[in-house]
């Protein structure tokens, strides 16, 4: 007595026009024996193998203590997980609450935490899952929200009575502060063997290398990478300008052009591979606009800078375009980082990382400091002034050489 067994009934069966049988889950463990005889329960007719362990472990734990006394479930978290979505989540919640659930938990939680008896998923395991977390420079919203799916999956367990208490009640997310000392800990600058895979791994026309070569190359924020439009870019004088920044407004579900961080208005000079790669970029993108047509989507910015394809405001012409002109979001780069951390065993890496990786490359190669500081706009207003008065044509000369050098 004590261990349940699980099988399909259907499994390799097939009806008469010999189409694969629908699963038919059953689930079966040893009762005491009466009179000399082994007993049985078992049950048939599920759909899915979780719903046959639901089941079971319900009925395996009545039958102990009627109801009463609560065994270790054998059910793995995941299956508590994939009964909670379905039980509850899609009967109580509204879509895309159940689109961030589903997301978190396909990303994060059954990742490193499915596999585990539910019984098993103690405060220390969980603890431990968060901690790594943090270390991989997740954000604490996105850390407070899995472990807030963790909690709720597991008082659901609770009131099911696959276990006891609710063990992610006693784990503790990282303070903002430990959390943000820890990122600027592990945030080091790429090594050069690193970079070359990463692009390698999001060559020219994946929709990633246009944001990766500005924050490598320019230093660029990530708002900024994506906020380029043509106009901002000098062919003649080899230099782009950084004039504004994209951010997300929830309230609107839309990205809006903004200035750019601290009002760091800047202009820099790019070496030429960088610049060569943007005039094929621009002529790919106007072949593209001829041979779409009426079809291309056209881009707006309205008088609030919101981005639109509705004829909104002014026609912009944005660099970061797929080829039928719909404008690519900064939210590909959770994507791009997630195979970087996962592919390519870089787990410390964010956007950022190409912003600090090209300053400290610059440093090394001799650029001035005060030259870094004002191509990074990584100043207040008042420093970023100062920066620009004291930056000489000479220390821009300097730069745009000693990149050329690098890059070109």
């Amino acid at each position: 007595m004590g261990e349940i067994y699980y099988r399909d009934r259907n499994e390799g069966k097939f009806d008469k026009n010999g189409k694969k049988k629908k699963p038919n889950w059953q689930y079966r463990f040893e009762l005491c024996t009466v009179d000399g005889k082994r007993q049985r329960k078992e049950k048939s007719g599920f759909k899915r193998k979780q719903d046959a362990v639901a089941a079971a472990t319900l009925a395996y734990a009545e039958y102990l203590g009627g109801g009463e006394v609560i065994e270790p479930s054998r059910m793995s978290f995941s299956d508590v997980l994939d009964s909670w979505m379905e039980e509850y989540c899609r009967q109580e919640l509204a879509d895309e609450t159940i689109k961030n659930y589903e997301k978190r938990i396909r990303n994060h939680i059954k990742p490193a935490l499915g596999q585990y008896a539910v019984s098993s998923l103690s405060t220390h395991v969980i603890q431990r899952f968060i901690n790594e977390m943090a270390k991989a420079q997740y954000s604490r919203n996105t850390i407070s929200s899995v472990k807030g799916i963790i909690s709720k999956a597991l008082k659901y367990a609770k009131r099911m009575k696959w276990v006891v208490r609710n063990e992610a009640l006693e784990a503790e997310l990282p303070s903002w502060n430990a959390s943000r000392k820890l990122r600027s800990k592990l945030r080091v600058p790429l090594e050069r063997e690193t970079v070359k895979e990463i692009f390698v791994r999001f060559p020219e026309g994946h929709s990633c290398y246009t944001p990766l070569l500005f924050g490598y190359r320019g230093g660029t924020r990530i708002g900024e990478a994506f906020a380029f439009c043509w106009d901002d870019i000098d062919f003649a004088n080899g230099q782009i300008d950084i004039n504004k920044q994209v951010q997300w407004y929830k309230d609107r579900q839309q990205w809006r052009i903004v200035p750019p961080k601290y009002d760091s208005y800047r202009k820099i000079d790019m070496d030429r591979e960088t610049m060569a790669y943007l005039k094929r970029e621009r002529q790919r993108q106007l072949q593209f606009r001829l041979g779409y047509g009426k079809a291309y989507v056209r881009l707006y910015a309205d008088s609030e800078g919101y981005i639109n394809t509705d004829g909104n405001g002014n026609e912009i012409q944005m660099v970061t375009v797929r080829c039928d002109g719909s404008y690519i979001q900064p939210r590909v780069m959770q994507h791009c980082s997630k195979v970087i951390h996962q592919e390519l065993g870089c787990p410390a890496f964010d956007f950022h990382s190409l912003r600090h990786t090209h300053a400290t490359e610059l440093e090394e190669a001799g650029v001035s400091s005060k030259e870094i500081q004002r191509r990074l706009g990584h100043k207040s207003e008042e420093t970023t002034r100062r920066v620009y008065v004291h930056a000489t044509d000479e220390m821009r000369k300097q730069s745009v050489e000693i990149l050329n050098a690098m890059y070109g």
